[in-house]
């Protein structure tokens, strides 16, 4: 029996609609999709759309025997989308992942001087940015895995878009990044992913939240640096006293690159918002465009003579993003969100050669769309929440490995959560169910093939239902202690867009995940101890074993992998003027599956250190990666990266300037000049100094 398709929705709807109506409910759905299917009955999808449309009538339901009901005052605003337990926020998860998810507010990208997000997610706990001069030049590891995606204003952005987008993306523009490093949070995107070139689901997510205006004023900032590197920014933001906002940025990036390393690289960014929030409803608009040129950092010996000999660039390339969100409270217990968003990249790949004058021209064209419904409700100690999301990605022109392969694929998902506090809100159990459907509208089937030019393409394959299920429990017997632990199982198919040997054939993949946390708050005011246990049982883990350099193609295999490790962190004050914290993760991998192991360090710790003095604040920070191995991309071999320590600095000096704050910085990075390697063949340049000047008004 084929699996159930996503259509034949309508037959659920009608007494969804009648009933929800007749309590003053809406109700919303996802389009239907454009190809009439035979009916099949309906899956688990369909069902949590049902749900759904039922949530805003359930107060009506257990109230409708009263006659009279209490004034209900609804208090909500931007703030509440920050409230971790708030419905109003839209990237909320329950109690039992908080402990995993770590914020970067405003503060710390200000004080770190980080040359674009993933130079900020260097100062994360278990993050790992890996840079290659590659065509996705930035990538990351969380916990020793590469899968997983962002959320940008939410919009959901699968890992390669995503990181072109934020590699330009102005610094000052962010509110927060949230780094949520917990595999099992069900609740903020599909866990399966577009393109991807493995089967795991995503193992997290990156959550980019711009910053609102709070204030009617400017800004404008200039950069200087090393390499030739100069930049200038200005903003201007107005927020009126009904809560109306509206913002814009325009930043003009360019650097030389460092020498002979064929880094040279200029942008110009703009970002506008715009908005409201009400007690009772919020709406915000984002809009992001980017143009420049991008040249891929040219490989040293270690990665080979092909890779060395490659000039590649992005000149030029463009991204748009548009995202839509909105809140609507009900009363005081339940609250609806609703998302939606465009993405478009443009950009044409330049392959040449450092040996010829050779140019060959590639069409890169990607867009990606999405929309997102979530309804949240409180009944007493009882948290529910359900939520449909639709997302669509699409490169007509094919690109990176499959130039002139054009792919388009959907995911529709939904998901189911339940909370219930006991013992008077010292105990929190939650449990959640996700599926996510995915169908490949144009694919390429790599399976048995050695290049993407000439593997066979296919059309309307619908893979199995990616289906997931966590519980959790969060418990505080005393004010100091807090404890969480957390199971979840994850079943998915084998992705059918990876490259093989011949006779290769991959599995389907199976899940296992469990965490455990513990966190004390009253040894003293300047230490707060936290740790976390973290476990994961893959069955046919997708892992590449080789890349080969006359196809550009990496070659996969599958395995059995067990991962366990460890988050310890601390953080305190020293006085009221120092502020630090400490971040280790360690890995255990199972020594039977060397070659998963072997490619993400052991150990990974940072420290972060903040003093303020008059006028001035100073901060360091301080990375430390252990030794690992990379095959990417050497053909198959295995060799030595990592194995560094990073340190960096800034001093920051603000004062009034005819009223108007001013704030000089002078900053480092890797001033120790470690010349240290993420990937194979792609050294970090070493110690780059600049200087930044901003004047607010």
């Amino acid at each position: 029996m084929q699996p159930p398709r996503l259509h034949g929705w309508h037959h659920l709807l009608p007494a969804a609609q009648t009933l929800s109506s007749a309590h003053g409910a809406r109700c919303a759905v996802l389009p239907y999709p454009a190809k009439p299917k035979p009916t099949m009955q309906p899956s688990m999808i369909a069902r949590a759309i049902a749900a759904l449309c039922l949530l805003p009538a359930l107060p009506g339901l257990v109230l409708a025997q009263e006659t009279r009901l209490a004034p209900v005052e609804v208090r909500a605003d931007h703030q509440d989308e920050l409230d971790p337990d708030s419905l109003a926020n839209p990237y909320r998860v329950a109690p039992s992942s908080r402990p995993s998810v770590q914020t970067l507010g405003a503060d710390e990208i200000a004080a770190y001087a980080p040359r674009d997000v993933f130079d900020l997610l260097n100062h994360a706990v278990g993050v790992l940015p890996l840079y290659q001069g590659r065509k996705v030049p930035m990538h990351l590891q969380i916990r020793g895995e590469g899968n997983f995606a962002y959320i940008i204003d939410g919009a959901y952005i699968e890992r390669d878009t995503g990181a072109r987008i934020l590699a330009a993306l102005p610094l000052d523009a962010i509110e927060h990044v949230e780094i949520v490093r917990d595999a099992t949070a069900l609740t903020l995107g599909p866990l399966v992913n577009f393109a991807s070139a493995a089967g795991a689901p995503n193992d997290g997510f990156i959550v980019i939240r711009t910053r609102k205006p709070k204030r009617t004023g400017g800004h404008l900032k200039a950069q200087v640096e090393g390499e030739g590197t100069t930049a200038l920014e200005g903003g201007a933001a107005w927020h009126g006293e009904q809560g109306a906002y509206a913002g814009a940025v325009l930043r003009g990036f360019d650097t030389d690159g460092q020498t002979d390393a064929h880094t040279a690289r200029d942008n110009l960014t703009a970002l506008a918002l715009g908005g409201i929030a009400q007690d009772r409803y919020a709406l915000d608009l984002t809009a992001f465009r980017d143009h420049g040129k991008f040249d891929f950092q040219r490989a040293n010996a270690q990665a080979g003579a092909v890779m060395a000999n490659q000039k590649w660039s992005f000149d030029p390339i463009g991204t748009t993003l548009f995202a839509l969100n909105a809140r609507w409270s009900w009363d005081d217990r339940q609250t609806t969100l609703f998302s939606v968003y465009r993405n478009e990249l443009k950009a044409t790949f330049q392959q040449g050669s450092f040996t010829s004058n050779a140019v060959v021209l590639h069409a890169n064209e990607e867009t990606s769309t999405g929309v997102a419904l979530k309804h949240g409700l409180r009944l007493g100690d009882t948290l529910l929440q359900a939520g449909l999301q639709y997302n669509h990605w699409e490169t007509p022109t094919g690109q990176l490995f499959y130039e002139y392969a054009p792919r388009d694929e959907e995911i529709a998902s939904g998901f189911m959560l339940a909370e219930h506090k006991l013992l008077g809100g010292a105990l929190v159990l939650d449990g959640a169910y996700r599926a996510d459907q995915k169908n490949i509208l144009k694919g390429v089937d790599s399976y048995g093939h050695s290049s993407a030019y000439n593997a066979s393409t296919f059309t309307d394959r619908r893979l199995p239902i990616a289906q997931f299920v966590s519980l959790g429990a969060s418990w505080t017997p005393l004010p100091d202690w807090a404890y969480t632990a957390r199971y979840a199982y994850g079943a998915q198919s084998g992705n059918l867009a990876v490259y093989t040997d011949v006779g290769t054939v991959l599995h389907d993949e199976v899940q296992n995940k469990a965490e455990v946390s513990a966190r004390y708050a009253g040894l003293a005011e300047w230490v707060e101890p936290q740790l976390t246990l973290f476990y994961a049982h893959d069955e046919n883990y997708k892992y590449p074993v080789r890349f080969d350099n006359t196809t550009q193609q990496a070659i996969f295999a599958e395995a059995t992998a067990h991962k366990t490790g460890l988050e310890f962190s601390l953080h305190g004050h020293l006085g009221e003027d120092t502020r630090w914290h400490l971040g280790w993760t360690h890995l255990f991998y199972d020594p039977m599956v060397d070659d998963h192991g072997r490619t993400a360090p052991r150990n990974l710790a940072v420290m972060n250190l903040t003093h303020d003095w008059k006028r001035w604040e100073f901060q360091g920070a301080l990375q430390y990666v252990d030794a690992f191995s990379s095959n990417f991309p050497t053909g198959g071999a295995y060799k030595p990266i990592g194995d560094f320590v990073r340190l960096d600095l800034s001093a920051s000096h603000r004062f009034a300037l005819d009223g108007r704050p001013v704030t000089l910085m002078l900053y480092g990075r890797n001033v120790g000049d470690a010349h240290y390697s993420t990937q194979v063949g792609f050294e970090d340049p070493g110690a780059v100094w600049g200087a930044s000047a901003q004047i607010d008004f």
